[in-house]
């Protein structure tokens, strides 16, 4: 999305409820919730790669 607010983008494209978004400082990952009623967990996204990781995993660096 453009800081206009111009050409919104669904990164997540999933079924889910995604919730609550926090860009890194860097702007290149998105952190997100996803889930359900019932369950919800953390999630990475890379917005240059579309990748996603589950914050539970191991991740190598932390940029938060």
């Amino acid at each position: 999305m453009k800081s206009d607010g111009s050409e919104i983008q669904n990164v997540t494209n999933d079924i889910l409820e995604d919730y609550s978004p926090d860009w890194s400082t860097d702007g290149n990952w998105l952190a997100y919730s996803s889930g359900t009623s019932k369950q919800y967990d953390v999630w990475l996204i890379n917005l240059i790669t579309k990748a996603k990781v589950g914050a539970a995993e191991k991740v190598s660096y932390y940029f938060w």
